[in-house]
């Protein structure tokens, strides 16, 4: 059983159902609007949370030649525990903006994944507003 597995099942109270897939993550849906993607390493000694709130519109024709492939950028905020990393990714080909978060397994227990997703809720609902074209 993988490690969000049993952290589901604590938080949900019931067996928390397998994706289609053994390489699949877990798909949660938060209200109608977000959907979170959780992920573990090959060994369980991270977890991965990602989100995609949009994607950027370019700004003009010479913005495919601003980046080779894609752009992500990785902090290690103070603010959170050791060992965190938090990343924004870019897609080059349709400008697809996902958020993610890496989490030592040993870090997370029921409450604090809770709280995670209900911050990585509001972060993507905020990067979403943030994306939106000017009109």
């Amino acid at each position: 059983m993988s490690a969000i597995r049993i952290l589901l099942d604590d938080m949900a109270g019931y067996a928390w159902p397998d994706p289609p897939g053994p390489d699949d993550p877990y798909l949660l849906q938060i209200d109608s609007d977000i959907v979170i993607a959780l992920q573990e390493d090959e060994d369980g000694s991270h977890i991965h949370i990602c989100s995609v709130p949009g994607h950027i519109t370019p700004a003009g024709s010479l913005d495919q030649y601003a980046i080779d492939g894609a752009w992500a950028t990785t902090t290690y905020d103070a603010d959170t525990e050791p060992g965190v990393a938090r990343t924004l990714y870019v897609e080059q080909l349709d400008g697809r903006v996902l958020l993610g978060e890496s989490w030592p397994r040993a870090l997370l227990d029921k409450v604090r994944l809770a709280e995670r997703l209900s911050y990585f809720t509001e972060l993507t609902r905020w990067w979403r507003r943030m994306l939106v074209p000017p009109t």
